[in-house]
Order: C-alpha cells, then sequence, then structure tokens
C-alpha cells in the first residue's frame, strides 16, 4: 500500500472526469507534518469515470484506488469492502457549509433545503 501521495504512482487510481469541463480531478494532499504542505497528484490508471457510483463500484470489485469524501463511503470502510490508505495525508472531511445573507425573512425555499440537508445528515451519522 502507498505511504505518501508520491507511492501512488504504482497503484492502478481510478479517475474522475468532470462532465461540465471535461477534465479529470486531481487528488489534493495535506502532510501531516507541522508544514501541512499540500500534495496534487494527477491519478494514473486504467479508468476514468464520470459518476461516482460506476467508480465506486470498480473500486469495490477491486480495480484500483479511489479517493473520495468520507460520507459516500463510510459504511464500506466500517463493514471491510474499502480499506483506507494515506490516512495521515487525509484528514477527516468537516462537511459542506450552507451560507445564507440572513436567517430573518428566510424564504421558504432555503428552510426547505436547510431542513432537508440535516435531515439527511443525521440519516448519514
Amino acid at each position: 500500500m502507498p505511504q505518501t501521495p508520491g507511492d501512488l504512482t504504482r497503484h492502478n487510481c481510478l479517475a474522475y472526469r468532470f462532465t461540465s469541463s471535461n477534465t479529470i480531478d486531481r487528488w489534493s494532499f495535506t502532510s501531516p507534518d507541522e508544514e501541512q504542505h499540500t500534495q496534487i497528484v494527477d491519478p494514473k490508471g486504467n479508468a476514468v469515470f464520470n459518476d461516482d457510483d460506476s467508480m465506486l463500484q470498480a473500486a469495490l470489485q477491486g480495480v484500483g484506488l479511489v479517493k473520495h469524501l468520507d460520507l459516500r463511503v463510510r459504511h464500506y470502510l466500517s463493514d471491510g469492502s474499502l480499506v483506507r490508505v494515506l490516512a495521515p495525508w487525509c484528514p477527516p472531511f468537516p462537511g459542506f457549509y450552507l451560507y445564507v445573507p440572513s436567517r430573518a425573512q428566510m424564504p421558504a425555499k432555503i428552510r426547505a433545503l436547510m431542513d432537508f440537508l440535516i435531515e439527511k445528515r443525521t440519516q448519514l451519522a
């Protein structure tokens, strides 16, 4: 297993292509030392995906390594279907934030979105 992001060149890394820009998502890692410098890696492998489900299924079948959100792979990590590599280089993702101008006179659509996101987050916890 890789010990540093530089070791990824020896592994089949499954890439994600953004359909809007046709670019490959680069993997970003934060060093575990005090400087916490960022290292960017262009994933190299034999497969490129443009949807998360297919990419995740390939990883589950042992095709290669993926870099994905904790929320999406938590179940697979807990049941052992996937294993975390480079853990010191991947600090936990704190989550998403929704910024709104003010809670006073908040539009009903924004309140509904907030309630929906809070409910989904609770289900994932």
